[in-house]
C-alpha cells in the first residue's frame, strides 16, 4: 500500500520522523506540533503530501523561466491558467457597457454580485446583536472567527519560549520569517527605482497593476447616479458606497461602557479604542535605541523591528518622527 518514500502508519513505526499513533479509534500525526487526525491511510497519505512534503511527486511547470512547481496536477492547470493563461475558457460579464472577464464561472459570479449586485443573497451573522451580514457564506464565517472567536483553530509558534498564536497560517509563516528568520521567498517589481516586494506573487501582480498600471486592469465603478467614483479593488468600491451613498452599511460600534461611538470602518473603530480607552499600560514601547515606536500587540511589534530596525534594511540612526509616523499609520490600518 506505502511505496518507497511514503510514512507507514504505527505497525511500521520504523519510518520515522512521521510514525503514528492509536488514539480514540484516529490516527494522529507524530510530526512535533502536529495535531492532524485520520481515519484512513490515503488521507494520511495526502496529509504527508501537502503539510510535510513527504512522498511528493513535484510538477514542474514547462513554461520557459518558469520555476513554479506544483504537488498536483490540478493546481498545476490552475497555476497556468491564472498565470500563463494556457487552457483558459474566459467568461465574459453580460452586462451592458461591461468589459470584465473571467478565468472561471466563480470568478464571474463573484463580479456580478460586487460590481452589478446580481443574484446577491446575504447572509446573516447570527449571534446576539450583531447586524454584520455578507454576500458570501465564507464572509460569516471569516466574520465569525475574527470577531466572535467562533470556530477558531489556532496555530502556535513551535520556536523555543515564543508564545506567538494566531488564527491564520499564512499569518504563522509571516511571523515565522520576520521573528525567526526562516528564509521566505521574495517577488520583486522589475520596474525601475521600485524596491516593492511580496512574498506571495498576486500580491506582486496587483501592486504591478495598481501602482504601475500594468496587465489587466478592472476598474470598480460605482454606479450612483451622478457619481464619477471608480476603483481599481473591489473593496475600495464597498467602502465608498458605504462611507458616501450609505448603502451596505454595516456599523461597528464601541463595546465600551456608556460609549455611543460608531463608525462605518473598522480601522477607525481600532484608533478610537486605542485613543480613548486603553490606559498608557496597554502600550509596549520598540526597545531601540531612540524609536518611539509603540504597540498594544506582540506580533505587531515583532514586524516592526523586523522591518524597520533589520541590520539589512536600516542603520544603527535612532528612528526618524517621520518614520515613527509612517509606523503608527500601518499599525492603525491593520
Amino acid at each position: 500500500m506505502f511505496s518507497e518514500g511514503e510514512v507507514a502508519p504505527k505497525q511500521f513505526s520504523e519510518c520515522l520522523p512521521c510514525n503514528v499513533t492509536l488514539v480514540t479509534g484516529q490516527f494522529a500525526c507524530a510530526h512535533t506540533g502536529c495535531t492532524y487526525r485520520f481515519d484512513k491511510p490515503e488521507n494520511y497519505k495526502s496529509h504527508l503530501m501537502f503539510k510535510h512534503d513527504i512522498g511528493v511527486t513535484w510538477r514542474p511547470c514547462t513554461e520557459a523561466g518558469c520555476t513554479f512547481q506544483a504537488k498536483t496536477s490540478s493546481v498545476l492547470t490552475t497555476h497556468k491558467q491564472n498565470v500563463h493563461s494556457i487552457g483558459v475558457k474566459w467568461a465574459s460579464c453580460d452586462q451592458p457597457g461591461c468589459t470584465f472577464v473571467a478565468k472561471n464561472k466563480g470568478n464571474l459570479k463573484i463580479h456580478k454580485q460586487d460590481v452589478h449586485h446580481i443574484d446577491v443573497a446575504k447572509f446573516f451573522c447570527n449571534e446576539s446583536g450583531c447586524v454584520f451580514h455578507s454576500k458570501r457564506k465564507s464572509g460569516i464565517a471569516k466574520h465569525l472567527i475574527d470577531k466572535h472567536q467562533k470556530g477558531v483553530t489556532w496555530h502556535p509558534c513551535t520556536e523555543p519560549e515564543c508564545t506567538y498564536t494566531c488564527k491564520n497560517p499564512s499569518a504563522l509563516k509571516v511571523h515565522r520569517e520576520l521573528t525567526h528568520g526562516y528564509d521566505a521567498k521574495w517577488f520583486h517589481c522589475t520596474e525601475e527605482g521600485c524596491e516593492f516586494k511580496a512574498k506571495v506573487e498576486g500580491n506582486l501582480k496587483q501592486h504591478r497593476a495598481y501602482v504601475h498600471n500594468q496587465g489587466k486592469i478592472v476598474w470598480h465603478v460605482c454606479g450612483e447616479e451622478g457619481c464619477h467614483f471608480k476603483a481599481k479593488a473591489a473593496e475600495a468600491l464597498k467602502r465608498h458606497r458605504s462611507c458616501v451613498h450609505n448603502i451596505d452599511v454595516v456599523w461597528h460600534l464601541c463595546n465600551h461602557t456608556n460609549c455611543s461611538y460608531k463608525t462605518k470602518v473598522a480601522f477607525r473603530l481600532k484608533r478610537h479604542k486605542a485613543s480613548v480607552h486603553y490606559s498608557k499600560t496597554d502600550w509596549k514601547g520598540c526597545d531601540h535605541p531612540g524609536c518611539l515606536f509603540k504597540s498594544k500587540h506582540d506580533g505587531v511589534m515583532a514586524k516592526h523591528k523586523a522591518t524597520t530596525h533589520n541590520p539589512e534594511r536600516a542603520t544603527d540612526l535612532p528612528c526618524s518622527v517621520e518614520r515613527f509616523l509612517a509606523c503608527v499609520d500601518a499599525v492603525v490600518d491593520v
